[in-house]
């Protein structure tokens, strides 16, 4: 959730502000697994909070496909 303007919190709570994004799924990938971190994410709209070190493709994948993202 570090960046470099802005932390991750308040990126998803700009991109969940604009109508346009309000649906979108949101998924942070973080390597933090702290339950702080999970909760906030959530409450600041991320649909999913993936762990990076325990997460692989295939699995990513899946996790887009359960939250109704398809190929166009």
């Amino acid at each position: 959730m570090m960046m470099p303007a802005m932390n991750g919190y308040e990126m998803l709570t700009k991109i969940k502000k604009d109508s346009i994004n309000k649906k979108t799924p949101t998924i942070v990938i973080s390597n933090s697994a702290q339950d702080d971190d999970i909760e906030n994410a959530i409450k600041d709209g991320a649909d999913k909070y993936l762990i990076k070190s325990s997460i692989t493709p295939p699995k990513l994948i899946a996790e887009i496909e359960a939250l109704g993202v398809t190929k166009k």
